[in-house]
């Protein structure tokens, strides 16, 4: 399997792509609602965020989250409202501070990783 070169959503996504992307994200809000995971007053964290960090760009627009990071290999590091955090998931460490986020998110990412141990580590 080949690594990647660049974050997902970095070159022009399809339409499979985009709804695939929207299926996860209702999963997320129907699953945490289950649980009573709110994610209000929170700082969330999702590695391996996709270039333009959606799915915490739309936890920020229907939630009131503390803070926002996004790891991922080449991250758009345009948007003032998410850390994004550039980092190799399978070499790099990532530049946050132990116990700093509430919430770990993390959506398809293991399967692309040659090597996940690092990723998992962290």
């Amino acid at each position: 399997m080949d690594s990647r070169t660049t974050s997902f959503g970095e070159k022009k996504l399809s339409k499979l792509d985009i709804l695939i992307a929207w299926l996860r994200y209702r999963k997320i809000f129907q699953v945490s609602k289950k649980y009573g995971i709110t994610f209000g007053g929170k700082s969330i964290c999702d590695v391996g965020c996709g270039y333009n960090g959606d799915l915490l760009e739309h936890i920020r627009t229907h939630e009131n989250p503390w803070n926002l990071y996004g790891v991922d290999l080449s991250p758009n590091k345009d948007n003032e409202h998410i850390h994004m955090v550039e980092a190799n998931l399978e070499k790099d460490r990532f530049e946050l501070t132990d116990n700093s986020v509430d919430i770990v998110l993390s959506l398809a990412v293991i399967e692309h990783l040659n090597s996940p141990e690092n990723y998992l580590s962290e």
